[in-house]
């Protein structure tokens, strides 16, 4: 913790690697909620790297709910944001897999988009045979 606190921290907070992630994106892959937490609250800037992604692109895709809801408290606005794909992290989470994370995001009214192949986020999970998504849904109110 003292490391945020050094005259040279807010540079390096937001700088991107060959890939476009900041330090934000890889503790989202990672789910380290605390951190995150943390990251957000020094000013994190929830920037996209360069294949499009936002940090909660990275959580949704890991399956990490808690790193998820931590940056949806705070970023609401994020909760449809699109990929280069057109992928929101509805679509990545439930291609993963991660039918926690899909109940969460349908239950925080995630909208039903098209990626670029024109394909929704339940078409992503019945096309990767992810049954517990699949019946998340099929079970949810929505």
């Amino acid at each position: 913790s003292q490391l945020l606190d050094t005259p040279g921290f807010k540079r390096i907070l937001n700088e991107p690697d060959q890939l476009g992630q900041t330090p934000l994106h890889l503790c989202c892959q990672n789910g380290h909620t605390k951190v995150v937490h943390l990251l957000l609250h020094k000013g994190a800037q929830l920037t996209k790297s360069y294949d499009g992604n936002t940090p909660l692109h990275e959580a949704a895709a890991h399956g990490h709910l808690s790193t998820i809801q931590t940056i949806l408290q705070a970023h609401t606005h994020l909760i449809n944001s699109t990929n280069r794909l057109g992928m929101t992290p509805l679509h990545c989470t439930a291609s993963n897999g991660h039918a926690e994370c899909v109940d969460f995001l349908l239950s925080k009214s995630a909208q039903f988009l098209l990626n670029s192949d024109n394909e929704t986020f339940f078409d992503l999970a019945i096309m990767k045979k992810q049954k517990h998504v699949c019946l998340t849904v099929i079970a949810h109110e929505r």
